[in-house]
């Protein structure tokens, strides 16, 4: 998820700059996308809680996987406003994915490790976000980064199967109740 962030902080001013009806919504994509992420994350903790971790996150995934379908389908018919709406549902996406590194640590018997993962993770998704727009639309060139998304979506499902791979440190009813 962190891999679309980064992906989306490196074209998006320039997808608005491409398509946006005025240079002030220029910038209009990213602040979707940390609106959405905005929204979502304390929210994103109460449907963990109800749901379960493995549900919470597949949720989050799966709004984010919809969302880079939806940026897809919005520049390759050049519409900034559905563009919009997928960096929203990206961002909600993210949102979710915040509370991956508590999970992470959680589920870890030896948290140092799992905190040196987590950083080095960022630092690939860092990498690899530009990177993958760039190689993406130098092999299969489009005209305003549409083949970026869907690249994208081939990385949010490989992390949705990944996920289901996972076993994750549920909260107990009685926990529940204690909160």
């Amino acid at each position: 998820m962190t891999t679309g962030n980064i992906l989306l902080v490196t074209i998006s001013a320039l997808v608005g700059k491409m398509l946006s009806p005025t240079a002030s919504m220029t910038t209009l994509p990213i602040a979707t996308q940390m609106l959405g992420l905005l929204l979502t994350t304390v929210p994103a903790s109460l449907v963990m809680a109800k749901t379960g971790r493995k549900l919470g996150f597949s949720l989050g995934n799966i709004i984010g996987t919809l969302g880079a379908l939806i940026g897809f389908i919005a520049l390759s018919q050049s519409q900034f406003y559905l563009f919009c709406v997928a960096t929203f549902m990206i961002g909600v996406g993210i949102g979710f994915a915040t509370l991956y590194r508590f999970a992470a640590i959680e589920a870890s018997d030896k948290p140092a490790r799992a905190i040196s993962m987590i950083m080095a993770s960022g630092v690939i998704a860092a990498v690899l976000g530009p990177n993958l727009a760039v190689w993406v639309n130098h092999h299969f060139p489009t005209v305003n980064y549409a083949n970026s998304f869907l690249a994208l979506t081939c990385v949010y499902l490989i992390a949705l199967s990944l996920l289901q791979m996972v076993k994750f440190n549920e909260v107990s009813a009685k926990q529940l109740s204690s909160t």
